[in-house]
């Protein structure tokens, strides 16, 4: 029946019946209005359907894959701009299987109340420990208040610690160190370390599944809240409401809160100033870019996880490298990103290591293109790998538009494309699941998780590359080591 009505709304729409066609032409012009013409053009004027029954607006969307797109991306715009034509609407995006009768359609707004909600909290994953960070006087406030704010026998004396600091320069290491070591001291306790994304994907799932009971009692019972990336919440407003109760309630139960930004608190836009206040009701402090000295010890400790032997004179070229122009001190992650590029050279041209395997000046120039006894701080190469370059190879190499890679073009060619460059983004530069998700405009971190699995499998299955007769022969390792050979020498001019 509620199909039928759905149908008739839309057929009444387009018939000029009881909701005249202006209506929607004026609904399709306020999002066009909103959203502009670009994103227009690319998503909403061949794949989406408009339709107002009275005082709902339905907007139909031609797949899963293109409605999660659109209302990740354009979500509030859409919503504002149908609730000025129809004040006080409804508006709900379905996904119209346009193959499939309109009976067998269905709203992925609010799942049927015969399917509840079953999705379970994300759990808390850390990489990092304490004993793993490498301090130096930028980062030795930071690390102390940790240690404290974890072993402090009355929580409210740090809490909430406030964590600030341009991104790359260990944050996140910090934030997993601290539910690591509260986790081994007390075992018994809750605790979840997340993204402030992640916080807010599961609200809104929550708020879509009617099941915002349940979402409050894992968020609210816990003994030790870890937020990162809190600067995600701009422009969230119902998030961040949600976020003011949370902690206020962790608060009044003597629970233990650390967050981290790359901002400080007071500089954030876009965040509600009830927020702020709450960021600020604790300790707030700061970590900043890495002097040499500390770059040094970085580098050191990088290759050595990496079982590279690296001797003092190439680690000081890597550390000097970290840090451009002259006069900047670098991020950990792009030094970081240094080494692995070292790595991942001489792993390919081990000709350029001493005779007992140790890596020296000449291995380190070569993965950074400098000739020999070349100016150090010539500004015009060895920084490390960017995702964008790694992108711009695959496409030149593949014969694929960027855009068709960014958006949601399922051509065998553009998928092969599109999980080269994921693979390589994990194995050149040391950017998370999440930062490569972003990069590539995937609306999920979970989509670039499973590109690069069934890129590694494909791999190590040595499958063929079939996109086309002028890669025959190819398998897909020799093709991503094609596209590695080009970036690393395109970096290097």
């Amino acid at each position: 029946m509620e199909s039928t009505r759905q149908t008739a709304g839309r057929d009444a729409t387009s018939a000029g019946g009881r909701t005249p066609g202006a209506g929607v032409d004026a609904l399709r012009d306020r999002v066009r209005r909103e959203i502009g013409d670009e994103p227009w053009e690319r998503y909403f004027a061949k794949g989406v359907r408009f339709g107002i029954d009275q005082s709902r607006v339905d907007v139909s969307i031609a797949s899963p894959f293109l409605r999660a797109l659109i209302d990740d991306r354009f979500g509030d715009s859409i919503r504002r701009a149908a609730r000025d034509a129809v004040p006080d609407a409804e508006v709900r995006v379905l996904v119209e299987d346009r193959a499939r009768p309109p009976e067998a359609r269905r709203s992925l707004e609010t799942p049927p109340p015969s399917q509840p909600h079953r999705r379970r909290m994300r759990p808390t994953v850390r990489r990092y420990r304490l004993q793993e960070f490498v301090r130096g006087d930028s980062n030795r406030l930071a690390c102390g208040a940790i240690e404290s704010f974890v072993s402090a026998a009355n929580p409210r004396a740090f809490s909430p610690l406030f964590v600030c600091g341009s991104s790359g320069l260990g944050k996140t290491h910090l934030l997993q160190s601290a539910a690591d070591e509260y986790q081994r001291e007390h075992p018994a306790s809750k605790t979840r370390c997340i993204t402030a994304e992640a916080f807010t994907n599961d609200y809104v799932e929550a708020v879509r599944a009617g099941s915002l009971e349940r979402f409050r009692r894992a968020y609210r019972g816990l003994d030790l809240l870890c937020l990162d990336d809190v600067q995600f919440l701009a422009r969230k407003e119902g998030t961040q409401n949600e976020l003011i109760h949370t902690l206020d309630a962790l608060s009044l139960e003597g629970a233990r809160i650390v967050l981290a930004s790359d901002e400080h608190p007071r500089s954030m836009a876009d965040v509600a100033p009830a927020l702020v206040s709450r960021f600020l009701a604790g300790a707030v402090v700061r970590i900043d870019p890495p002097d040499m000295n500390l770059r040094l010890e970085l580098a050191a400790a990088f290759g050595q996880r990496r079982g590279l032997r690296i001797e003092d004179e190439a680690l000081r070229l890597i550390a000097e490298r970290s840090a451009y122009p002259l006069d900047a001190a670098g991020s950990v992650r792009e030094l970081e990103g240094i080494v692995t590029q070292v790595a991942a050279v001489t792993s390919l041209l081990p000709e350029f290591l001493s005779e007992t395997g140790v890596v020296g000046v000449v291995a380190v120039q070569r993965a950074l293109g400098l000739a020999e006894g070349q100016n150090r701080t010539r500004r015009a190469v060895g920084r490390p790998l960017r995702i964008a370059a790694i992108l711009d190879a695959v496409c030149r190499m593949l014969h694929v538009d960027q855009s068709e890679v960014l958006g949601a073009s399922r051509h065998r060619r553009v998928v092969m494309a599109r999980g080269v460059a994921v693979y390589l983004a994990r194995e050149l530069t040391t950017h998370s699941f999440p930062e490569i998700a972003r990069a590539l405009h995937r609306p999920s971190h979970s989509t670039i998780v499973t590109a690069d699995k069934r890129t590694r499998r494909l791999i190590d299955e040595r499958a063929p590359v079939r996109i086309g007769p002028e890669f025959d022969g190819l398998h897909v390792g020799e093709l991503a080591d094609r596209v590695r050979n080009e970036v690393l020498d395109r970096g290097r001019r």
